[in-house]
């Protein structure tokens, strides 16, 4: 059977884990975890990826790569080969020595890459093997001490400083209170969301089991819109975890059907509508508001995203972007910035940024994407692909329409959504970056 595409990550990082084939042992001494580790260091520095922690166990390896910019499997490829060739002439062996294809999971928000990273550095401590700060084959001694093969400064500029990464970012507790997609949240915040905004209270979750089957997957599909790892949706409603799997899909489909269901639920479908007029009206509005509460360390403000696209397909939010001055001068406005409105999300998964939203109840109608003034990467590639759908009528077509039906095929899995469009989105980069780049009259 041809595998399923491969997951793709917004944000450029991931969680990638290469099995030894059939399970078997890929590292029989420390020589061999030597050389794995020189071989990764070899490839990122040719290919420029970066490593944000690692662990090594007898038959798998687990990488955090940052790999924007990079192909993923051509990578992974490359590391892989060099190690298998290594290790078939040292044993004297013949045939694969890695499980294919390796697994990747896409990492979109910090609260995601902290429990992340703690998932890795634990490894040890689960296989009954030592205590974390006792095993040498992870990045955890780089947390520690000095880091050679990681990038660290990610992690722990999202904990705090190094401090606050020991005492929190090991602790289950911490991953849980922190606030975005892909944190794991309490179950008593799941329970208050439930009770407040749903009307339901423990007795509904106590009797899942018994509840009709619509009604059922509908609660499981809440609890994961929430937040709720499928761990957590599982043992809140009593049910196995692969339950909680084939609920939440029958959920999905049962809502595609019944869009008044999901309106009353609060759950976000996923909508494409025709280029409105107002669009440029609301993003001044928004300009104002940021311009307002961040006086002179608001540089610029531009509207992005295909709201900005006149004729454009798009999902009713716009999308600002702000650059500013110093990003420690930016954060010190994060107050101001709540009270004007503004749901604070940090860097979102991706490293020199900053990611507000701002919402009208369950619906989200605007994001801030905030970057230092001198961070050109960022800022030209989203002028360069506006810039470049505002003069290329027939890409602004086709991404509309691609749109359009990715949205009716999932409406209400954004991963897929994203999935579905995101080789054309990362053509489409490429080729407003060149043209952007070019010298006038080029």
């Amino acid at each position: 059977m041809p595998h399923q595409p491969r997951a793709v990550s917004a944000s450029g990082f991931y969680h990638v884990t290469m099995r030894g084939n059939a399970k078997a042992i890929i590292f029989e001494c420390d020589e061999h975890r030597q050389k794995f580790l020189d071989i990764l260091k070899h490839y990122r520095d040719e290919l420029g990826f970066r490593i944000i922690a690692w662990c090594l166990m007898d038959n798998h390896v687990h990488i955090i790569l940052d790999a924007y910019g990079v192909d993923l499997s051509d990578a992974v490829h490359h590391i892989t080969t060099a190690y298998a060739t290594f290790f078939n002439r040292n044993e004297d062996r013949v045939g694969h020595v890695f499980q294919c294809p390796f697994r990747s999971i896409p990492i979109e928000s910090d609260a995601q890459l902290v429990n992340t990273v703690r998932y890795i550095h634990l490894n040890p401590v689960r296989a009954q093997i030592c205590d974390v700060d006792e095993y040498e084959w992870s990045s955890y001694k780089e947390y520690a001490l000095e880091p050679e093969l990681a990038n660290v400064e990610v992690v722990l500029g999202i904990c705090g400083g190094k401090e606050a990464f020991f005492e929190e970012a090991l602790n289950l507790a911490y991953v849980a209170r922190i606030k975005g997609p892909g944190g794991e949240r309490t179950d008593e915040e799941l329970l208050r969301r439930l009770k407040t905004e749903m009307g339901l209270d423990d007795a509904v979750l106590s009797h899942v089991q018994t509840a009709r089957k619509d009604d059922r997957a509908r609660i499981v599909l809440l609890l994961k819109t929430f937040g709720a790892s499928n761990e957590q949706v599982a043992r809140l409603c009593g049910i196995g975890v692969r339950s909680v799997t084939r609920l939440a899909s029958a959920a999905k489909k049962y809502l595609s059907a019944r869009q008044d269901e999901a309106d009353k639920l609060s759950i976000r479908r996923i909508v494409i509508v025709p280029y409105d007029a107002g669009w440029p009206d609301q993003f001044e509005k928004y300009q104002q508001v940021l311009r307002q509460a961040l006086g002179d360390e608001c540089k610029d403000v531009y509207h992005i995203g295909s709201t900005a696209v006149q004729g454009l397909a798009a999902k009713p939010t716009i999308d600002v972007m702000v650059t500013v001055r110093s990003l420690p001068a930016f954060d010190a406005k994060r107050q101001v910035l709540q009270d004007a409105g503004l749901e604070w999300l940090g860097e979102y998964g991706m490293p020199g940024r900053r990611y507000l939203v701002k919402r009208d109840g369950p619906h989200e109608v605007a994001h801030v994407h905030v970057f230092v003034c001198d961070d050109y990467q960022n800022i030209s590639r989203h002028l360069a692909v506006r810039e470049y759908l505002l003069h290329n009528q027939k890409a602004a077509e086709d991404y509309g329409k691609l749109k359009q039906e990715l949205a009716q095929r999932y409406p209400y899995d954004p991963q897929a959504y994203w999935n579905g469009k995101a080789s054309f989105v990362q053509l489409l980069e490429k080729e407003a970056l060149a043209s952007y780049e070019k010298p006038k009259g080029a």
